[in-house]
């Protein structure tokens, strides 16, 4: 449409063919207005088996106006009533939409529904089970499907995002669930199709994954300090933070394409960028408007923050004593210092200080000042504190 526009404003045809006045266009009546003012404005007749349109007589004009909101609300009344049945046909059980991974489609006492798909439904079952009885997390079932030689339909391999999919959706357990927009009724029912577990696993499934998930909070907060700043060395990918599980103990950035770099502890990375802004800033200071100046109440207060964390990442096997001893004592000498002046402004030192302690949106701010881009790698085999960082700075 677009293009048929500009060739008749540059003069390239003198009429439009088309069925019925009606369609030309299924916009809004602003989008419609603007497609015959169009024609209008270039002299361009529009052609239909009934009658020809020069919308340059008055007549002509009124009647496609006319006609061209006839067809609007016929449109509408058409939605509506297509609304009003695929909303009956779910409260009675029916599946109207793409058939989930595991069914096909299949018409079920008159109804549109689902039929399992045997090869397919066998892989859901392999996923729940796993995940129930602890045997993984979503990517682990991912490497175990693939190993097991079970295919997605639009992907070489499975991923820990499907493997998630299919965890939280209804239609495995038997239910038909369906959230319109606009503010129309949801439905949540029990289905024609058969289900491929029961209820009791698929209640258990979401159990377990809402104890491992971490939901945000409203308004959600920024999680990843590094979020769009580190990206894949090898296919390109933003760098994706992991969230501590059972099986993982400490937040990691992982790259989301399988078999590209290995995964590495948040923390490690935290620290090697803080010590190339020590090594890369001169003599000089942040920006005074990047720069938050804590009080000295908030000082103590992030000082024992991170005792808390010292804590918890020892009980976590994160830090051995003797790291934590030399975190400690680093802390206490910290707590013991007192807060400069707002009047002076802070060293390299504390502007280190601040970023350590800042919170993540926050450090991603401050990490954005001075980074442009940061390549990671990080091979197979490596010990847990090798990496390669190239970075890009601003």
């Amino acid at each position: 449409m677009q293009q048929l526009l500009a060739d008749c404003e540059s003069g390239t045809f003198q009429a439009v063919l088309c069925m019925d006045i009606d369609r030309l266009g299924r916009g809004s009546m602003a989008e419609q207005g603007y497609i015959l003012d169009t024609f209008k404005r270039a002299g361009i007749r529009l052609i239909t088996p009934r009658k020809t349109f020069d919308l340059n007589d008055d007549l002509d004009e009124t009647y496609s106006e006319f006609e061209s909101f006839i067809a609007r609300q016929e449109l509408k009344a058409i939605k509506r009533r297509l609304q009003r049945g695929i909303h009956k046909t779910t409260i009675e059980g029916g599946f109207v939409s793409v058939p989930p991974y595991g069914y096909r489609r299949a018409t079920v006492e008159g109804h549109p529904s689902l039929a399992p798909e045997p090869l397919e439904a066998e892989a859901v079952r392999l996923i729940f089970h796993l995940y129930t009885t602890g045997s993984g997390g979503c990517q682990q079932i991912a490497d175990t499907l693939h190993d097991m030689g079970y295919l997605p339909r639009q992907a070489a391999r499975f991923g820990r995002t499907t493997i998630l999919d299919i965890l939280r959706n209804p239609v495995y357990a038997g239910r038909v669930v369906r959230r319109p927009a606009n503010g129309r009724t949801s439905v949540d029912c029990l289905g024609l199709h058969p289900p491929l577990v029961s209820e009791a696993v698929f209640a258990q499934a979401q159990d377990i994954r809402q104890r491992r998930g971490h939901p945000p909070t409203a308004p959600r907060t920024l999680q990843n300090p590094l979020a769009g700043i580190v990206f894949c060395g090898i296919c390109g990918n933003k760098l994706q933070r992991l969230p501590p599980s059972p099986t993982r103990r400490q937040e990691s950035l992982a790259c989301p394409k399988r078999g590209c770099n290995t995964s590495v502890a948040l923390w490690r990375v935290l620290n090697a960028l803080q010590d190339a802004l020590l090594e890369k800033l001169p003599a000089t200071i942040l920006p005074s408007d990047a720069v938050e100046q804590p009080t000295q109440t908030q000082r103590q207060k992030q000082v024992q923050e991170q005792r808390q964390r010292l804590f918890s990442l020892v009980e976590q096997g994160v830090y051995t004593p003797e790291e934590y001893r030399t975190r400690r004592q680093a802390l206490e000498q910290q707590a013991a210092k007192l807060t400069p002046s707002p009047h002076t402004p802070p060293s390299i030192s504390d502007t280190a200080t601040l970023i350590k302690t800042a919170s993540p949106a926050r450090q991603n701010q401050l990490f954005k000042l001075f980074f442009e881009q940061i390549l990671y790698r990080k091979q197979a085999g490596w010990p847990p504190d090798r990496f390669e960082l190239d970075v890009y700075w601003r």
